[in-house]
């Protein structure tokens, strides 16, 4: 499973780590072109160094494997997550506050479509990024139900089943239609209809 690194605050951050951020995220998007041009498979850390103008070696200091540089872009998504959990407004109920961390999260999303579109297809086509996806949507299910603080695990946990069900479902029915559409307005209503239950309809009604 892939670890995500912790958030640093931006008054924190030093020379040295801009330095080393600016270079993951050389890697990755030069791994992502790559990725779209060729697909997953094919692609090879040697190509991804070549094209990010450093050495595999390099690559490797910074990603343990190909696979860990298609989930960097998880690991963004999971950190604004993560930033925007810390930030708990007095007296707001949870499932209004997991609305507001998924708003932040589909806002970061989809400011950059083109990655996610990819990672979407590419994941499509290969086994070992499906595999690694259901770790990824284990972290989720985990980071969702810790939001609900004191509540009991026997409740948190079918709750954030619930909200992940809403939340990647949303997610991929806007990369099936390829991003065009506004995630945060489909997430939103994805949580209204959460919140409010489905009405009793025909179907086709």
């Amino acid at each position: 499973m892939v670890n995500v690194r912790p958030s640093i605050a931006a008054g924190a951050i030093t020379l040295r780590q801009r330095k080393k951020e600016a270079t993951a995220r050389v890697i990755v998007d030069a791994a992502y072109e790559l990725f779209a041009a060729a697909g997953y498979d094919v692609v090879t850390v040697e190509q991804i160094a070549d094209s990010a103008s450093i050495s595999p070696r390099t690559v490797y200091r910074y990603f343990p494997t190909k696979a860990a540089i298609v989930f960097e872009l998880q690991a963004s998504w999971m950190s604004v997550f993560l930033e925007a959990a810390s930030l708990r407004i007095s007296g707001e109920q949870v499932m209004t506050t997991l609305r507001r961390i998924a708003t932040a999260v589909a806002v970061h999303v989809q400011a950059n479509p083109a990655q996610a579109l990819v990672a979407y297809r590419i994941t499509e086509q290969s086994a070992e990024l499906q595999a690694m996806s259901l770790g990824w949507e284990r972290e989720w299910r985990e980071a969702v139900a810790a939001v609900a603080g004191s509540w009991e695990r026997s409740r948190a946990l079918p709750m954030a089943g619930a909200v992940m069900g809403v939340i990647s479902s949303t997610l991929e029915m806007w990369l099936q239609h390829g991003g065009r559409d506004d995630l945060v307005e489909m997430i939103d209503r994805g949580f209204d209809a959460l919140e409010t239950g489905w009405r009793d309809e025909a179907p086709g009604a």
